[in-house]
């Protein structure tokens, strides 16, 4: 090849030199876009994973560009000019209907890809699958399974949810690299649809997530009006059938009226638990004074009640991992939760596990209560480590990696 032909290929034409040098640097740049339409105000489960490894990525790709999708305005998870909030120029309409819990998927599935053409992706995250954007295939896509409740427990699932992930089932295969959230899924993936993982990026807590002072405790709880001995637990509303959160109200209210646990009371976070026990309290004749629906907890506040709570009791039918069994452990509180592989994973050798049953949830509320706190904190992983393996799924070349 002579020389010329050799300038004809890497240069452009009508591109100066200054400027083919500055397309060059674009194109070499890692330009990673972010599916936020899970980031909230009020961050839980997803939202609170995805933030906190956003923040970890920052670190660990300093190099990167990054690209946050979101159907309405949300607060970016990182400060900073690398990274950029792509909000749908539509959003006025789809905040309209913000409240309906298909929105926000509705307009990942038919907005995406067209709000990633312009920005020249070399990677998209796609944070909940299956919902991954048919991006081209010169964008690797990397994408989170946090579990596979639709085939395992699908009378725990909405028809509508139920129907929607098995439609898009098969979008996974468009996945340049899957990463699961615990080995029980991980395991569930290869089972049910063949699908290897590239990596376990575990959920973590944060340092706050720790055994809080008395005096700490004390002021938490009384902003909230809760008196000790209490039991704890945390569901959101909205998932209810899985979470269990019924049976555990109906053993809690058969064991009080038979004189056993006299003293406590139950009481219950997560979105909209609050309309859940208004509910329950009506169900009972508008009296149920030892019942106590929370609603949204903050992040800041989740500690002191775990520190003072009794136990923590999560009795779920099913679950990808299970953050808030993690959360008890790292705060040293005594725990009951099921005996499946996904909350044992979380919760290691600390709590008892039972049978999500009427009697499992019994005995084990009454064995945990005359128990003596765990000794000691825990050592666990934290979001740096986990945020390793998913920034090596993003750049598994390492050209960008710190």
């Amino acid at each position: 090849m002579n020389v010329a032909c050799s300038i004809g290929k890497l240069r452009q034409p009508g591109l100066s030199a200054d400027e083919e040098f500055a397309e060059t640097e674009r194109r070499s740049k890692l330009r990673v876009g972010v599916d936020a339409r899970l980031l909230a105000d009020e961050l839980t489960g997803i939202g609170r994973y995805v933030s906190e490894l956003c923040r970890q990525l920052d670190v660990l790709l300093p190099r990167a560009e990054f690209y946050v999708y979101a159907p309405w305005q949300i607060q970016l998870p990182v400060a900073s000019p690398r990274w950029r909030a792509r909000i749908d120029p539509l959003s006025a309409i789809f905040a309209r209907f913000d409240r309906l819990w298909m929105t926000k998927h509705v307009w990942m599935l038919s907005r995406m890809r067209a709000l990633c053409a312009r920005d020249s992706l070399n990677v998209f995250w796609a944070t909940d699958a299956p919902f991954i954007p048919l991006l081209p295939r010169s964008v690797r896509i990397v994408s989170t399974v946090y579990d596979l409740r639709y085939i395992v427990a699908p009378e725990t699932q909405r028809k509508t949810t139920l129907y929607v992930r098995r439609l898009l089932e098969r979008r996974h295969a468009r996945a340049d690299a899957l990463v699961a959230i615990s080995e029980g899924t991980t395991e569930k993936l290869r089972r049910f649809l063949g699908y290897k993982a590239a990596g376990i990026v575990r959920p973590a807590v944060s340092k706050d997530f720790r055994r809080k002072s008395d005096r700490e405790t004390a002021r938490v709880l009384s902003r909230y009006g809760i008196h000790p001995p209490y039991l704890f637990s945390i569901a959101n509303a909205d998932a209810t059938p899985h979470k269990n959160i019924e049976l555990l109200v109906r053993v809690f209210r058969a064991m009080k009226h038979e004189g056993v646990l006299s003293s406590h009371a139950l009481v219950i976070g997560g979105p909209k638990t609050d309309r859940l026990v208004e509910r329950f309290v009506s169900e009972c004749g508008g009296h149920a004074p030892d019942i106590m629906g929370l609603g949204y907890i903050a992040e800041d506040d989740l500690p002191a009640l775990y520190s003072g709570a009794d136990v923590f009791v999560f009795p779920s039918l099913y679950e990808g991992f299970g953050m808030p069994v993690l959360e008890a452990r790292a705060c040293q509180t005594k725990t009951v939760a099921t005996d499946i592989p996904e909350l044992r994973e979380a919760g290691g050798c600390w709590p008892m596990y039972i049978q999500p049953d009427a009697d499992g949830i019994r005995k084990g509320i009454l064995a945990m209560v005359s128990s003596k706190q765990p000794a000691g904190p825990d050592q666990l992983w934290t979001w740096r480590m986990s945020a390793e393996i998913l920034a090596n799924a993003i750049d598994p070349n390492g050209s960008h990696v710190r």
